[in-house]
């Protein structure tokens, strides 16, 4: 199978089914690639293995050449051999884990990846488990305390910030939960926060947690590595991870400057974080949804707020559609109706009602309506 213009990656292994099973793991972690394995069984004849790796670079090879992750043995010795015989630039590595494999599909899938410099960067690959080994020594904490952890703190999070702390925060914390598994990243828990209570809850997690990083709507005052919504959203996620990675040193921002948001940016958003939602249909009525929002705020709608509702507003309707309902405090209903928001979500409700057939319930106006109050009263205060 060929991969468009891509570097194939083949892992070989003696067993049954040693190379199968480690490509089938990060083929469940990264399903836009096709992971190509050869299992070698201990009594198979090395002429005959050759043979069968040899016909498989020749099928995978695309023009970009093959990255060759082995276990040991005659497997080593593969690489060169069919490189004069075919022309096909391989690179060899031997000692395969699962960690190797998903680097290197990882690489692989970047649209400028080379053989060159994959296998480099490879062959110094320590595994993920970067965060643990760089996290403050506790003589570094007498002099560096990240957030407001205490140096007897053994637990870390990541605090996901909303207007609401659902929605939004939640998804926030389902991204970078997967990625902390892509990256084989344990004991990390993510929090969604509401950025009305963000105060009170950063100090609450901080009793028992070390808050090693924040990301969302708006940045804390934490001395942690911090990364937009529209930064995360965009695919810096990986690059967020990799700050953490590099410990107390690391910046405490992401410097790159987000895209413009459009329309084609959202449908982009929802195809890739929505499972029941169609982005096609839904990104028009959802943007035109915020166009009527925006009409009545103070000030211009920011990049980040306009996400904030549009995810927020995506994740109300997935629950509506599959019936997964919310709560929401009934003491407080009679405030949020009695609202300035609460006839303009009204009014934009019945444009998506008249259009999908979905009615919200009460407790998705609730934090549609929190949502817009969180946002004014933060604007009041900038």
């Amino acid at each position: 199978m060929q991969l468009n213009g891509k570097v194939g990656v083949l892992v070989a292994a003696h067993g049954m089914s040693t190379a199968s099973s480690m490509a089938q793991v990060v083929g469940q972690l990264l399903d836009d690639y096709d992971v190509q394995a050869f299992d070698m069984p201990l009594d198979m004849d090395p002429s005959v293995a050759y043979d069968h790796v040899k016909r498989r670079v020749e099928k995978l090879d695309s023009g970009k050449g093959i990255l060759l992750l082995v276990d040991m043995g005659s497997l080593t010795t593969f690489g060169e051999r069919i490189q004069q015989e075919t022309g096909i630039a391989t690179r060899t590595i031997d000692m395969v884990t699962t960690p190797v494999v998903l680097e290197a599909v990882r690489k692989a899938s970047l649209v400028d990846s080379d053989l060159d410099s994959m296998y480099q960067e490879l062959v110094g690959f320590k595994g993920y488990s970067r965060i643990s080994r760089n996290l403050p020594t506790d003589s570094q904490r007498a002099t560096v305390k990240p957030a407001l952890a205490t140096d007897k703190t053994a637990q870390r999070a990541i605090i996901a910030i909303c207007a609401t702390g659902v929605g939004t925060a939640e998804r926030i914390k389902s991204i970078l939960d997967s990625l902390l598994a892509q990256n084989f990243i344990e004991g990390i828990t993510v929090f969604p926060i509401s950025v009305v209570e963000m105060k009170t809850r950063i100090q609450q997690i901080s009793q028992n947690y070390q808050i090693i990083a924040a990301t969302g709507i708006t940045k804390p005052e934490l001395d942690v590595p911090f990364i937009s919504l529209e930064e995360l959203l965009q695919g810096g996620g990986e690059k967020f991870i990799d700050q953490l990675a590099t410990g107390i040193d690391s910046p405490q921002t992401m410097a790159e400057e987000s895209q413009q948001l459009t329309p084609e940016l959202c449908e982009r958003y929802l195809g890739d974080y929505f499972t029941f939602l169609n982005p096609k249909k839904l990104t028009g009525i959802l943007w035109e949804y915020s166009e009527v929002i925006a009409t009545h705020l103070d000030g211009v709608m920011t990049n980040a707020f306009r996400i904030d509702l549009i995810m927020h507003l995506a994740g109300a309707l997935e629950r509506t559609a599959i019936k997964d309902e919310i709560s929401a405090p009934t003491e407080e209903m009679p405030d949020i109706m009695a609202s300035k928001w609460y006839p303009l979500v009204q009014q934009a409700n019945q444009q998506l009602t008249d259009q999908l057939q979905l009615t919200f319930s009460d407790a998705e106006n609730y934090y549609i309506v929190q949502l817009l109050e969180t946002h004014q009263a933060k604007v009041a205060m900038s």
